[in-house]
């Protein structure tokens, strides 16, 4: 086995021992970072350490570490991207809807992710071949009409007078008859999970940051699904931004949504 595949599979489940910490919930906030929960710090340590100890190498780019400005591949470089707690607002206030996320970048995009879910302990991995939840094949749904899908929708809202669309927009644009039901978690990569598995139709956030997307970007190709990138790419990770992920079957009447917002 690839020895970064076979890292992603075992390390993600090791991060339940920093959730059951009774500080773990512990938190600061920040108006442009949000919740940032105790757990959130010592699992970006645990994972980025052993990362440093098992591929000296690599690069790393997470959500509560430094920022990588020039992320431009070179040769032979890989780069881990890692979300500790995606949904850290749910963890600090007890809702179990949070995962933690880790995939690792080459040359031509995703190589491998893995998006685990301590509360259902429910491991999400996908190569560039197929995606498995807990080593059994998923796949999207096979829902034909937009009107008939679950779509989840997110939007960080750091600032409310820039980011546009705003969720209100968003809301009003995909909301009941347009389509059966709309969804708001607040986890981006356990939102990207479920429309890989089929439990969602589709997810969209104009302003997701690589680190929500990057994993869920190729679970859900994997599963047989679509996601496209709104901004950007993966060759600089810190410049990609945004996501429209679903079954192929709904993409193009959600896109051409978005495209009138």
């Amino acid at each position: 086995m690839d020895p970064r595949k076979k890292f992603i599979n075992v390390i993600l489940p090791q991060v339940t021992q920093y959730l059951r910490e009774e500080s773990s919930r512990k938190f600061s906030y920040s108006y442009r970072k949000g919740y940032l929960a105790e757990a959130d710090v010592n699992i970006h340590k645990f994972i980025t350490s052993e990362i440093r100890n098992h591929f000296p190498n690599d690069q790393i780019l997470s959500e509560e570490g430094d920022s990588l400005e020039d992320s431009h591949f070179k040769k032979g470089t890989y780069i881990w991207i890692l979300d500790p707690i995606c949904g850290s607002m749910n963890f600090v206030r007890g809702l179990p809807v949070f995962a933690c996320s880790l995939c690792v970048l080459d040359k031509d995009g995703v190589l491998f992710a893995g998006i685990f879910d301590p509360n259902r302990d429910e491991l999400f991995f996908a190569d560039r071949e197929v995606a498995t939840l807990n080593g059994d094949k998923i796949s999207v749904s096979d829902t034909i009409s937009l009107s008939d899908s679950l779509i989840a929708l997110n939007c960080n809202q750091s600032d409310w007078n820039a980011e546009k669309p705003d969720l209100k927009t968003l809301v009003n644009a995909f909301a009941p008859p347009v389509t059966r039901r709309i969804h708001i978690f607040e986890s981006a990569n356990l939102e990207l999970a479920y429309v890989a598995c089929g439990r969602m139709d589709a997810y969209l956030n104009p302003t997701d940051k690589v680190w929500d997307i990057a994993g869920g970007s190729l679970m859900v190709t994997s599963a047989g699904g679509s996601a496209t990138i709104l901004e950007g790419s993966f060759s600089s990770p810190m410049k990609c931004k945004g996501i429209v992920a679903s079954a192929s079957s709904i993409l193009e009447p959600v896109q051409d949504i978005l495209k009138k917002l």
